[in-house]
């Protein structure tokens, strides 16, 4: 069965988005470094590594989401 995460319920449906999907498998946490308000890429994601950077940040706030160091899947 798959279920779309939104464990922050921000607003990414309003715009066609999801940042994440669980099947029974797999887990899908997509990204951007967006402000959802303004449409514009955030400040400090300034650079490809910053932009990685602000989304690892992000998606490990979750405790929906598994921490791929621990290896808890």
């Amino acid at each position: 069965m798959t279920e779309y995460l939104n464990p922050g319920n921000l607003s990414y449906p309003r715009f066609g988005m999801n940042p994440g999907v669980a099947t029974k498998d797999y887990v899908f946490c997509g990204g951007m470094a967006l402000d959802l308000e303004t449409l514009a890429r955030k400040p400090e994601a300034d650079t490809i590594a910053n932009e990685t950077k602000t989304r690892w940040r992000r998606s490990r706030g979750s405790s929906r989401l598994p921490d791929a160091r621990s290896g808890t899947w």
